[in-house]
């Protein structure tokens, strides 16, 4: 009887305890979901692809510097793919994010009218591969296993 007590005693403390260790988050300074503004210019750039980059399972390209092999990450269904920048293309940050029904949202914090050209250049380049490789993911995710 006293190991119940003891038992149910202990599992009362630590479901109560992740609760009372909360501290209120400070609040933050109001900025733009994801942290970077959006740009529809480069939404309209990219919302061609955007239903093909929905088909294949394309829910976000995430594209940065400085990380070498894994400059562009790509989240799909199936997990997430990463590669480097390709040889022709100026590597620029965005992010890309897909809805389900194929709309294109761009973040970039970089973006004016005198960077377009490389912003098209990179959705040129970067696109293809990330349904190349989301692909890839995908037949990868059903194959079958022994």
């Amino acid at each position: 009887m006293v190991r119940w007590v003891m038992a149910a005693a202990l599992v009362a403390a630590f479901v109560a305890w992740p609760a009372a260790a909360q501290v209120p988050a400070a609040p933050r300074a109001a900025s733009p979901p994801g942290g970077t503004p959006v740009q529809p210019a480069l939404g309209a750039l990219a919302a061609a692809r955007g239903p093909e980059l929905a088909a294949e399972g394309v829910q976000r390209i995430n594209a940065r510097t400085g990380m070498k092999r894994r400059d562009l990450q790509v989240t799909t269904r199936w997990g997430p793919v990463y590669f480097a920048w390709p040889k022709n293309a100026k590597p620029v940050t965005f992010e890309l994010e897909v809805g389900n029904a194929g709309t294109v949202t761009v973040r970039a914090a970089g973006y004016g009218d005198a960077n377009k050209g490389d912003y098209a250049a990179a959705f040129g380049a970067v696109i293809p591969e990330a349904i190349r490789l989301a692909r890839l993911a995908r037949a990868n995710a059903e194959r079958p296993r022994p």
